[in-house]
């Protein structure tokens, strides 16, 4: 939850923003430079929920998050998702699961993608088939999709509400050398 904004200008006179965020954890002051400030800039407003990404710095004392890259609440699933796994529960589908197989293939094979725009990434999709003893689990080497809402929405309106679960986690490239914790140099 961003807490504040305060925005100030650089010796060059470039704009950046000094950011209070809180979640459950605690409190943190996090720092947009003029890069990162111009691309991101526009979601950072007083109570709007976003994902922070970025190196946390400890070289002024306190820890503060050096921000690389902002994503709105909205947008996560989009673009923070790893897979989507939809879950067909043939004792629920009364004997249509072979239509609404059928149906989820159309639809998954109209939707798919080898990327997304708009900072969209297409994931793996994995299918799991509950039956009255067994649960098959499949992936799918070929189909990916960009889990939007509106993906999301029609394919729970094909096999059911509660169906889709989207899992996510760190954008390709973020947790390697780019998200290193920086301390201050001893003398």
């Amino acid at each position: 939850l961003v807490k504040s904004v305060r925005i100030v200008n650089t010796r060059k006179g470039d704009r950046m923003a000094i950011v209070t965020v809180e979640d459950d954890m605690g409190v943190l002051d996090a720092v947009l430079f003029p890069r990162t400030y111009a691309e991101c800039g526009e979601h950072l407003t007083t109570d709007s929920v976003v994902f922070l990404l970025g190196t946390i710095d400890f070289s002024r004392g306190d820890p503060q998050l050096i921000v690389e890259r902002i994503v709105p609440i909205e947008q996560a699933t989009a673009q923070l998702a790893k897979n989507l796994e939809i879950t067909i529960d043939e004792r629920s589908l009364n004997g249509s699961s072979h239509d609404t197989m059928m149906q989820l293939k159309g639809l998954l094979r109209s939707q798919g993608s080898t990327g997304g725009g708009s900072g969209r990434t297409a994931v793996p999709l994995t299918l799991v088939l509950r039956t009255g003893t067994e649960r098959i689990t499949m992936r799918s080497s070929t189909i990916r999709v960009c889990p939007t809402g509106e993906l999301i929405e029609l394919i729970e309106r094909v096999a059911g509400a509660g169906c889709v679960r989207v899992t996510g986690g760190l954008p390709d490239g973020f947790g390697s050398k780019n998200n290193r914790k920086r301390f201050p140099a001893k003398a």
